[in-house]
């Protein structure tokens, strides 16, 4: 085994905690999504390489963004740029997603600049 995903926040810390009590820092790295509150620990030990999750502001200016235009009856557009995002939003229409963009990365690097 060279990598696990933890697939959802609740079980990034059993992952990490694995990997340490295994002794394998540095021959298996660990990752996931959760909150940087939540990985710090494991990214500071070399437990986790990186996290990932989604943006909560930018989260937020889409949801509201987004409500907004339904409210409206509006549709959305295959590109939608929303005031307060730092890139365009897309819409696929065939399955009716409509995407954020990239996720932000927390390493043990950036994981401090994070309170949540």
């Amino acid at each position: 085994i060279k990598a696990i995903i933890a697939v959802a926040s609740s079980t990034c810390p059993g992952v990490a905690q694995a990997i340490e009590t295994a002794g394998k820092i540095g021959s298996v790295i660990g990752t996931g999504y959760c909150s940087p509150n939540t990985a710090r620990s494991y990214l500071k030990s070399g437990a986790f390489g990186f996290t990932v999750l989604w943006d909560p502001e930018q989260l937020g200016y889409l949801t509201v963004w987004a409500g907004k235009q339904l409210i409206d009856g509006k549709s959305f557009e295959a590109e939608n740029k929303i005031a307060g995002l730092d890139k365009p939003a897309t819409y696929d229409a065939a399955k009716g997603i409509l995407l954020l963009g990239p996720p932000a990365v927390f390493t043990k690097d950036n994981v401090d600049k994070f309170n949540f």
